[in-house]
C-alpha cells in the first residue's frame, strides 16, 4: 500500500501532464501537494 503523500504526489504529476480544463484546479492542488510531500 502506497503512503498517502506519495500517492498524492503521483496523482498530481499525472494531472499536471494531462493539461486539460483542470489547469486551475491542478495549480491549487500542486500547492497542497508540495506541502504534503515535504511535511511527510
Amino acid at each position: 500500500m502506497l503512503p498517502r503523500a506519495l500517492f498524492i504526489c503521483i496523482r498530481a504529476n499525472v494531472m499536471k501532464s494531462t493539461q486539460t480544463k483542470m489547469i486551475a484546479i491542478t495549480k491549487k492542488t500542486e500547492i497542497l501537494v508540495i506541502k504534503e510531500c515535504f511535511i511527510r
